[in-house]
């Protein structure tokens, strides 16, 4: 009896230091919530702020803030990089530093800007479902090192890949109708460059996948559309509210699709397990594809994981989709809505250097080849101005810093603060006269000068051009999707004829800040006989 009471004794104690503990814990988040509260929008000092309302305060000056910018971020972006002085601005995911681009040159190599961690807070790299940008942007750098090392070599062996596919996909996808059709070219344009990357990246096995392809090419769009969702939600419940969000929820099933379909791939290299069993290096070859690479890489790296090279697969996938699938978009709409002016001199262009002649003097049997896609400078050119012409978001290198950063002007980067580079370099008069007038010409014109040959091609990154990025993190595929969208256009302005129905399409605002092609804009079309045998 005396021991029953002894134990309902320190029963009741427990249960008392268990309330108490519990107590403390509502009482802290309460603080913790009401100092988010009464606090706002966190603001670094040194930078003036945009965007802000000054008539509200603690959560509401926050609230009002996102809000605004969601509906107008671009605009608010832009009314700060009027002074061309840094400012700062809160966005829907956190407050970032804006550097005109002026800075870019200090800016692109400093070791303590991180890009992995600018898009673990842009991307919610960290939760799930998020996986494969997490991939793409891992500290070990393994993607962006096989895509430069590996894929970027090997990208003259496979031009002529990359031409077969074009003509299968296109002769699927529009046929050869005589009279004019009418389409969408945005999904036609996504469909095709998920099967040019397929083809490259994992081969014939899953480029003509059906459900492949629809993995691929829906995770390219519903990876952002669930990272815009997430960012409507305070920071404080995000990592729950992800679990919950149907966005979300649709984008791990993807995930787990994918997986499903690349795990028997990837178990089948069996010249990889061979050469993994034995001890030998994976040795890179001109058809080697991205899984073998990834595997190599992955060993080396001493990374382990069931899922790492598929979700660094989908995650290559999804960059080089949604990257390639807007500069070809943008840049038919452009060629087309330019005039037959413009049509006739680039198939005058292509004619000159993949006609028979040139090609059996200079390339064999190849049709396309890297000095047959140099060639096309008027093509390069018309390329790397329609995406000056058409930004698609408020800035480019995107970065957080990992310690406090100070400047050569004094001012300081704190410790966890956000930075970007701003895109007001694509509207200098001093460097592109009359820059709201698309000038196909414009690049050829400043390559044309001694000692610029090579400074303005589509590939080249610089602070007056970022569409690539610039410094240790420009793009890596860069050179990939020049080359797809090259030989696409190539296929798609020989082998047919284009008129756009009214106007060009106007990008459309469809993810908060960022500006996209119209995927509802309409392009007409028919088939024609290509003065070259492709």
């Amino acid at each position: 009896m005396e021991s029953v009471s002894v134990d309902c004794l320190l029963l009741a104690k427990t249960l008392g230091h268990c309330q108490l503990v519990g107590s403390f814990a509502v009482l802290l988040t309460l603080l913790f919530g009401v100092y988010h509260f009464l606090r706002g929008p966190l603001l670094y000092p040194g930078f003036p702020a945009v965007g802000l309302d000054d008539k509200s305060w603690g959560w509401f000056r926050y609230r009002n803030a996102v809000r605004e910018y969601r509906t107008r971020g671009k605009q608010i972006v832009n009314e700060g990089s009027e002074t061309r002085k840094p400012f700062q601005v809160v966005t829907d995911t956190v407050t970032k530093i804006c550097f005109p681009p002026e800075y870019a040159n200090e800016l692109k190599n400093i070791k303590a800007l991180s890009f992995t961690k600018a898009l673990e807070k842009e991307l919610f790299t960290a939760y799930r479902g998020f996986e494969p940008i997490k991939a793409a942007s891992h500290e070990s750098n393994i993607l962006q090192n096989v895509t430069r090392l590996r894929i970027t070599p090997s990208l003259n062996h496979l031009t002529d890949e990359i031409a077969e596919e074009t003509s299968i996909a296109l002769k699927e996808q529009l046929g050869v109708p005589t009279d004019w059709q009418e389409a969408a070219f945005k999904p036609i344009g996504q469909n095709l460059v998920a099967r040019l990357s397929a083809r490259l990246f994992v081969g014939t096995q899953l480029c003509r996948n059906q459900e492949w392809l629809k993995v691929s090419t829906a995770y390219a769009v519903d990876g952002f559309v669930a990272a815009y969702a997430l960012r409507g939600w305070h920071p404080l419940v995000r990592w729950a509210v992800s679990w919950f969000l149907p966005e979300c929820r649709r984008l791990r099933k993807t995930v787990s699709d994918a997986r499903r379909i690349l795990e028997p791939v990837i178990k089948g290299h069996s010249r990889h397990d061979r050469q993994h069993a034995s001890g030998e290096s994976c040795k890179s070859s001109p058809r080697a594809d991205t899984i073998d690479w990834l595997l190599e890489a992955f060993d080396k790296a001493g990374i382990t994981g069931r899922w790492n090279v598929a979700d660094a697969q989908l995650g290559l996938s999804i960059v080089a989709i949604h990257t390639t699938t807007e500069l070809l978009t943008g840049a038919l709409f452009d060629i087309v809505a330019a005039g037959p002016h413009l049509v006739d001199e680039l198939r005058e262009e292509i004619v000159r250097v993949l006609g028979p002649e040139t090609v059996a003097q200079s390339q064999g049997n190849t049709v396309f080849s890297k000095t047959s896609l140099y060639e096309m400078k008027l093509l390069d050119s018309t390329l790397k101005e329609s995406q000056r012409m058409h930004t698609r978001g408020i800035g480019a290198m995107g970065r957080v810093s990992e310690a406090d950063v100070q400047l050569s002007d004094g001012s300081t980067i704190p410790k966890g603060a956000f930075s970007i580079v701003t895109l007001g370099c694509y509207h200098d008069e001093k460097v592109y006269p009359q820059p709201g007038i698309f000038n196909p010409r414009r690049f050829l014109e400043m390559r044309s000068k001694p000692g610029e040959e090579k400074n303005w091609q589509l590939v080249t990154t610089s602070p007056h051009h970022l569409g690539f990025g610039y410094g240790d993190h420009a793009c890596p595929g860069r050179f990939l999707a020049a080359n797809e969208v090259k030989i696409a256009l190539v296929y798609l302005l020989m082998e047919y004829d284009w008129k756009l129905p009214g106007q060009r399409p106007q990008d459309t605002m469809v993810i908060g800040s960022q500006h996209q092609a119209d995927a509802r804009a309409k392009v007409l079309f028919k088939k024609r006989v290509s003065e070259i045998a492709l």
